[in-house]
């Protein structure tokens, strides 16, 4: 069965001013898995699903699966402001192939990093010799992962639009035995035409303006929970581990003209906590548990990827005052470093390394062994398209490309149906 939307598809390049001549290399589908890590005591057990269906006549079989970190580590794993490496490699996959692996080969030693199956009785797929486990390196190692199958689909031909990977990632602590996860992430397509068949022309684009669900936070805030801080006696640790998003961007009437670009090593954002909007001139950080607003902000830079404490974006003063926690706003803006983006996923953390007294004020029996609970901030749903100046316009129209649907139109334009 061949695919075609020749109506929408050529709306759409006229609308950005594509044509034929301006489409290049064809590409079909990516993941993002924001963070990643490894230490003596962490790792990250990665899982890739291969949805590749041939019913798109795609020139090639999807018989690889190719996997780009960019990560910081030993003594720059800490670092918030230290730029990436890279290490990539394709890996080999067959269609509806799942692969389980550990990204830094603490499980799945002599089994090329894989769990769950071993490579030499394998029967869907031969795994070759080279390991999955790219991040085999000095510990620690903090990191974020693209993974597609894009150099299966090179040159003309029609492809599958979108949707044909998917994954999970485990982060697991494994000594104490605590874990939390989450969904890759897989962005939205922008469509070209080509020979009366839709391209995609936003590779490796996982920024607010393709999201489709509130996963990437644009120059705009989150309220967040703080619990107590273990800084000032409390029981609980809380970090926003954040990956800095390139953005698309548009032109002066408030149209697309250019996706973002993940596969960078050294994009920076700045998060902070704040009570009002990142409009407001207000220097409060946070309310306590009584309502009362504390000022003492102490903004912090990431470039590429890095951990945040909770505890360190308030002054010591302002810390002293809220031994409780409260709650605040996270927001995301435009990094300092030298190649800046105001786009971010942030996951929120909350963990205590011990058994943990939840309400000292009740006969309940503490909670024992550890939390560690995990959770991807999310904010609307494309916030960084413009607002028409038309306000009977619709801000924002979304359609269906094949498997995809959740693909943006450019503010203002309708498509015939």
């Amino acid at each position: 069965m061949r695919f075609k939307m020749n109506k929408l598809a050529a709306a759409v390049a006229a609308t950005m001013g594509v044509s034929a001549a301006g489409v290049g290399t064809a590409q079909a589908d990516e993941i993002l898995f924001p963070y990643v890590v490894a230490s003596n005591t962490v790792t990250t057990i990665v899982s890739t699903i291969n949805i590749f269906e041939d019913f798109f006549q795609a020139p090639v079989p999807a018989n690889q699966l190719h996997y780009r970190y960019y990560y910081k580590n030993g003594s720059n794993a800490e670092s918030n402001s230290a730029t990436c490496a890279e290490v990539n490699a394709r890996l080999p996959s067959s269609p509806n192939d799942i692969v389980t692996f550990d990204v830094a080969e603490r499980f799945g030693i002599n089994n090329l990093g894989i769990v769950f199956e071993d490579v030499a009785e394998s029967s869907n797929v031969d795994y070759g010799r080279r390991s999955f486990s790219l991040l085999n390196v000095t510990l620690p190692v903090r990191a974020f992962l693209v993974v597609d199958n894009n150099d299966d689909f090179t040159g003309a031909g029609e492809f599958s639009t979108a949707d044909s990977v998917a994954g999970e990632a485990i982060i697991l602590e494994f000594v104490a035995g605590a874990a939390w996860g989450y969904s890759a992430y897989n962005a939205a397509g922008v469509y070209g035409v080509e020979g009366g068949f839709p391209r995609v022309l936003n590779a490796y684009d996982f920024s607010d303006a393709v999201e489709t669900a509130g996963e990437v936070i644009a120059d705009s805030s989150v309220p967040v929970a703080l619990a107590p801080f273990a800084r000032t006696g409390g029981e609980w640790t809380t970090k926003f581990f954040v990956t800095p998003i390139d953005a698309a961007t548009f032109d002066t009437s408030g149209r697309w003209t250019a996706p973002g670009n993940q596969l960078q090593k050294d994009l920076s954002a700045t998060v902070r906590l704040a009570v009002q909007d990142p409009a407001s001139a207000t220097l409060d950080v946070m309310f306590d548990r009584d309502e009362l607003p504390v000022s003492g902000q102490v903004p912090q830079g990431v470039t590429c990827v890095g951990a945040v404490e909770a505890s360190s974006m308030l002054s010591e003063g302002a810390l002293n005052l809220v031994p409780d926690g409260g709650w605040s706003n996270l927001v995301v803006s435009s990094g300092s470093g030298s190649n800046p983006t105001d786009e971010a996923v942030v996951i929120k953390l909350e963990y205590n390394p011990e058994a943990l007294e939840l309400d000292e004020d009740s006969s309940t029996v503490p909670v024992v062994g550890v939390v560690n609970n995990a959770i991807w901030l999310r904010k609307g749903i494309r916030e960084s398209f413009p607002v028409p100046a038309n306000p009977a316009t619709p801000r924002l129209q979304v359609y269906a490309a094949g498997l995809d649907l959740n693909s943006p139109a450019p503010v203002g334009i309708t498509f015939a149906q």
